[in-house]
């Protein structure tokens, strides 16, 4: 799998927290980390709730198992993530939106609308909670 990163959008704060909450997104994107349920396991807070496109609300555990089943079970996925905001809601929380489109060997392109919530734990930046919305293809500005 492959990830893409288009040029970012405005980001509220250009500080090295931005830099690692970004990497950890694309990381979450890459096949090689998605397969680890290790890498996985060491990006999410324990507390980790997802409520997925198809409307299913994921622990951390299921979160885990489910990557690494998806990856393994379709073959080569290609992620493209882009138009990346971030907004500091405190000292320790930061909110990211993104789009990923998914383009996968077995099934139509899928694009969608990306919202994550970053805290800064003891052991650093960890993802406490992710949603994901199927999208169409018109901008922000225009829905």
């Amino acid at each position: 799998m492959q990830v893409a990163a288009r040029a970012s959008g405005a980001a509220a704060d250009s500080t090295d927290d931005v830099v690692t909450i970004k990497a950890g997104e694309l990381r979450l994107l890459d096949a090689g980390t998605r397969a680890s349920a290790q890498e996985v396991a060491t990006l999410l807070h324990d507390d980790f709730v997802e409520f997925g496109s198809s409307g299913r609300v994921f622990d951390k555990p299921a979160t885990v198992s489910s990557l690494a089943a998806e990856e393994s079970s379709v073959g080569t996925i290609v992620r493209e993530a882009g138009d990346f905001t971030f907004r500091r809601l405190g000292p320790d929380a930061v909110l990211v939106t993104y789009r990923v489109s998914r383009h996968r060997p077995d099934a139509a392109d899928k694009k969608s609308l990306r919202s994550s919530l970053w805290i800064r734990a003891e052991a650093g930046w960890r993802l406490l909670f992710h949603q994901g919305t199927t999208s169409a293809e018109r901008s922000i500005e225009e829905s």
